[in-house]
Parts: C-alpha cells; structure tokens; sequence
C-alpha cells in the first residue's frame, strides 16, 4: 500500500474569473431541487475567492461574522441580504421562463 499525500479541496482558489463564478452560482441553484443551502455555500465560495466577505457584508449592512452565519447551512438570510451580497460581489440574477 502505497501513501498517498492528499490535500483538501477548495473550490473558492479555481474560481478565477466572473464567469467561472456565475457558472458555479447557476450549478449550485441547478442541483439545489430547491433548497437553498447549496447556494448559500456557493455564494460563500465565491466570496472567498475574492476575499469579498468582509466587502460584500459592509455593503449588505451586516457583519463579517453576520455574513457568514447567513451563508452557513443554519442560515435563514432575507433575499434582501443575498442580493446585496451578490451585488458586491460582481452578480446579479436573471430571471428566464423554465423549459
């Protein structure tokens, strides 16, 4: 048996450009089949790539700490709050009609 060095997987250091960002963020509603916390965790991905957590609370009113616990898997945040958050970091939604 041969030791294999393994190192834990951060999606926020491969979250490069804006794009790279969306097409995560619009993967995580995708498979979500409606619940939330898989967005809200790649929400708090994509603000760590650009270490905009800190920013992106000031400009939704809240905490760093606040920001974190809205984006936790326990976090209950207003749409309010997810907008101003995406707002700072760069994103908007777009609404499309379902297939």
């Amino acid at each position: 048996m041969s030791d294999i060095a393994t190192k834990a997987f951060d999606v926020s250091e491969h979250l490069r450009t804006p794009e790279d960002i969306a097409d995560y963020l619009q993967a995580a509603l995708d498979d979500g089949e409606g619940d939330t916390r898989l967005f809200r965790a790649a929400l708090a991905d994509a603000l760590k790539a650009h270490n905009r957590i800190s920013g992106a609370a000031a400009s939704a009113g809240i905490s760093r700490q606040g920001a974190y616990k809205a984006l936790s898997a326990e976090g209950n945040p207003s749409f309010d709050t997810i907008l101003k958050l995406m707002k700072a970091a760069g994103l908007s939604f777009e609404i499309k009609a379902a297939a």
